[in-house]
């Protein structure tokens, strides 16, 4: 919670004193990508491989632990001791294995960013050369851990649409369509003032 604050008071701090900022959403902009459709299908493929060599380890620690269990009347106290303290070993293993591959800045955190690196420099180059056309001090992604208490419903604000159009994932008739069918919408009344609303025609 602090921390959303804290992002928020840096966010109002630093618009203040700039002339022009804006906003994108790069999760709409990312489910038009087919790099990054390609990177997620990838990463899943990378996932999948090393969960079932993990879940292989497992089993077959699982299946020596009852082997032994099957054999220790037929070993002596000393060499059961021996072989439980190596199955223990490999267990603790698999464990070591599991968080560094899962685990925080595991491999599968390291190559997601490698996967995607490429598509968010993308979206990062795009984002800086429309701000400078515009003369756009900030620009601010929304869809992640910052949260916007409010914005300006204004489309001049929002970037996304016209950096879809900069990386070609969308057209200017799809823009256009959807533009006419947000104005066919009857606006709302966010206030729930009753002045605000239209007066029927009589």
């Amino acid at each position: 919670m602090k921390k959303i604050f804290f992002s928020l008071f840096l966010m109002i701090s630093f618009a203040s004193q700039a002339q022009k900022f804006a906003f994108f959403n790069s999760e709409k902009i990312f489910e038009k990508m087919p790099e990054y459709t390609s990177a997620q299908v990838e990463l899943e493929k990378f996932a999948n491989d090393w969960q079932a060599e993990i879940e292989q380890m497992q089993k077959e620690i699982v299946a020596k632990r009852l082997s032994l269990e099957a054999q220790k009347v037929l070993v002596s106290t000393t060499e059961l001791q021996q072989k439980l303290s190596e199955i223990d070993t490999e267990e603790s293993n698999v464990l070591a294995r599991q968080a560094k591959v899962f685990g925080q800045n595991g491999e599968l955190y390291k190559k997601r960013l490698e996967l995607l690196r490429p598509v968010q420099e993308k979206i990062k180059n795009s984002a800086q050369k429309l701000a400078k056309k515009a003369r756009i001090s900030m620009v601010f992604d929304i869809s992640g851990d910052l949260t916007v208490v409010y914005a300006e419903p204004d489309e001049q604000y929002n970037l996304t649409k016209p950096m879809m159009l900069d990386l070609k994932l969308i057209s200017k008739e799809e823009v256009n369509e959807e533009n006419e069918k947000t104005e066919e919408k009857p606006s709302e009344n966010t206030l729930g003032n009753p002045a605000n609303n239209p007066k029927p025609k009589e």
